[in-house]
């Protein structure tokens, strides 16, 4: 949890001096640490907090759904990242009713969100390839971002495929690559922050 400070004061020092969507993921970053906070002080008090997690997917999901339709000029794209978003959505409700409790980890849940990630950060990735060619990629600040969040989410996902045999063995291992790839995620987000920043 602390290597989320990073990205959390970056981006309120710089929070003005952000350009749109940059702010919108500087955002999503001070909820995940109050996110984080939450779980941690319920699970502290011997409390169940299945409940944050399922709530945090939906969050996540929809604030980087709205990152990519922000960034995105083609109105095909936009109206596939909205009808992903409406389905996660539908979807979300729907395995609280009828998958998974909320008071249990909601790894179904995770599974669906992390496949329309990876759906919106390809298609960004083939239109962005093939649109500019020419372009310096590691300048652009959504490059970096969604370089950042193919490995994470897909580090993570095959963490939840392979989570039974993973910890049938070194249980330790198994929470020191999830925070490997936790502390990931939080790099990239700084540096993606400090990168986001408006130029005079």
């Amino acid at each position: 949890m602390i290597s989320i400070l990073a990205p959390t004061l970056v981006g309120a020092i710089f929070y003005s001096k952000l350009i749109r969507s940059i702010r919108v993921l500087s955002i999503l970053v001070g909820l995940t640490l109050l996110i984080e906070i939450g779980a941690r002080v319920l699970f502290e008090y011997g409390m169940n907090n299945m409940f944050i997690f399922h709530l945090y997917s939906f969050i996540e999901f929809g604030f980087i759904a709205l990152i990519y339709y922000q960034i995105s000029t083609n109105p095909y794209w936009r109206k596939l990242i909205i009808t992903l978003g409406i389905l996660f959505g539908i979807f979300s409700v729907f395995n609280i009713f009828f998958l998974e409790k909320i008071t249990d980890f909601n790894s179904i849940q995770r599974h669906v969100e992390l496949i329309g990630i990876a759906i919106i950060l390809v298609i960004y990735c083939y239109k962005l390839i093939h649109e500019d060619r020419n372009a310096n990629f590691f300048q652009n600040p959504f490059f970096i971002l969604t370089g950042g969040f193919l490995i994470y989410f897909g580090g993570t996902m095959y963490l939840f495929v392979f989570s039974k045999e993973l910890l049938n063995g070194d249980k330790t291992s198994y929470w020191i690559i999830h925070g490997i790839f936790n502390i990931f995620l939080n790099i990239t987000y700084t540096i993606v922050i400090w990168k986001g920043r408006i130029r005079l």
